[in-house]
């Protein structure tokens, strides 16, 4: 199969793309100490592009996992079966990844406890 032959193949490299824009840009707002207002005003933009980058892979990965799947039907060990062992994993691992992005979309965006703002409420905080 040549490269870059499927969609997969193409959101993928667009997937890198924005990944190594994002560390970019965070790396450019932490490595040169900009004030903290712009700081505070890239956080909710640089937490949402990054999670919507993350659920992009999450969705390459499982166009992946079909694909690779697809090319299986075609072989003469799941021709005869309309459900082997290959395709079972297949599924198992796409819902995998599914469930972890799922758990990792709500864990972001969870209402949390309080930010730690000094070095005595994380001591107090580590011994309770």
């Amino acid at each position: 199969i040549k490269h870059m032959y499927s969609a997969h193949s193409w959101l993928g490299i667009g997937v890198a793309a924005f990944m190594v824009l994002q560390a970019t840009q965070g790396a450019v707002v932490y490595l040169y100490g900009l004030n903290h207002r712009i700081r505070a005003a890239m956080l909710p933009f640089h937490k949402y592009i990054g999670l919507v980058i993350y659920f992009l892979a999450c969705t390459v990965i499982c166009m992946g996992i079909q694909e690779k799947e697809s090319f299986l039907k075609a072989t003469p060990n799941c021709k005869d079966h309309s459900y082997c062992d290959e395709l079972q994993l297949g599924n198992v691992l796409a819902v995998l990844v599914v469930a972890i992005a799922a758990t990792t979309g709500s864990l972001v965006y969870m209402p949390t406890a309080p930010v730690v703002t000094g070095d005595e409420e994380i001591s107090r905080s580590l011994l309770s």
